[in-house]
């Protein structure tokens, strides 16, 4: 038990030490690890000692497994094909959910706390139709642009039912 106690106190598996990729490096094998746990030692295990033993164990394995998933990722890596354009190819038209009428001019939503209500259903209307905004989100937007009773108002109409489209919002 104490060269486990030893490799716990000294191995740069526990002591911050690695390789490459951020790998530990361990001299000891998992294979090392259970022989040395098979041993019989002078004196019986106290439960620390086995719950250390079980988990560098673990440990250990877990290292090994991970360096072998390392390298098939690396030779995975070295299959695939150069993601460099050929001559030949042709550029992919994008499909681009935006529609291409949409305006380049950047409108602030007005924020709305109750007051002037027809000034601000006329202004949010304005912004919709220029933007193109389809009914469906309209509610959706609008919620991030209240304020205070206005908002407290819109919670509870949307919670209770009241609030199902854009036309019986307005």
């Amino acid at each position: 038990m104490n060269e486990i106690l030893n490799f716990l106190k000294f191995s740069p598996l526990f002591s911050g030490g690695t390789g490459p990729r951020n790998q530990p490096k361990s001299p000891l094998t998992f294979g090392a690890l259970v022989t040395m746990a098979d041993q019989p030692h002078g004196t019986s295990s106290s439960p620390i000692e086995t719950a250390i033993l079980k988990l560098t164990t673990l440990q250990v394995s877990l290292g090994e497994t991970v360096q072998s998933m390392a390298q098939k990722f690396d030779e995975l890596l070295l299959r695939l094909p150069s993601t460099s354009p050929s001559p030949s190819s042709q550029p992919i038209p994008s499909i681009s959910p935006v529609p291409s009428h949409q305006h380049r001019m950047k409108l602030d939503i007005p924020r709305f706390d109750g007051t002037d209500p027809f000034g601000w259903v006329f202004k949010i209307n304005q912004y919709f139709q220029y933007h193109a905004t389809p009914e469906h989100d309209r509610l959706t937007i609008v919620s991030f642009y209240m304020d205070g009773r206005a908002l407290a108002w819109f919670q509870w109409m949307a919670t209770n039912g009241q609030l199902t489209s854009w036309p019986t919002f307005i």
